[in-house]
């Protein structure tokens, strides 16, 4: 929480980025419930409707897919695949991007179909 304002004050939109990331999935991983889960999974289907770029929304997709299937939420998790895979694959062709390649192979491994 204290590194997303130290990006703040740095100007630094695409640490905010990755720092919301990690807080949600930290939320997840000290939530106590399933309650808890649902609520880090929100957070970060809450920044999907922010103004992000086609790389930040495949990593939300991918962040919620696997966030959900820990949770047992396979059919949701499986749509969330889907929609990754789709803009990572995009991605892939467009500019070659090694940790799309990377994240799109480890969808299709875990049985995401990207038609």
């Amino acid at each position: 929480r204290v590194a997303v304002d130290i990006a703040v004050r740095l100007g630094r939109a695409d640490m905010v980025f990755l720092c919301r990331v990690q807080r949600a999935e930290i939320d997840f991983a000290q939530a106590a419930d399933k309650l808890g889960m649902a609520r880090a999974v929100e957070a970060l289907k809450r920044m999907m409707e922010e103004g992000n770029d086609k790389k930040q929304k495949a990593r939300l997709y991918f962040e919620c897919w696997r966030l959900l299937d820990r949770m047992g939420n396979h059919e949701e998790a499986e749509v969330m695949g889907r929609k990754a895979a789709l803009l990572y694959r995009e991605l892939v062709e467009e500019t070659g991007d090694a940790d799309c390649r990377t994240r799109l192979y480890s969808l299709v491994k875990a049985g995401i179909e990207v038609n």
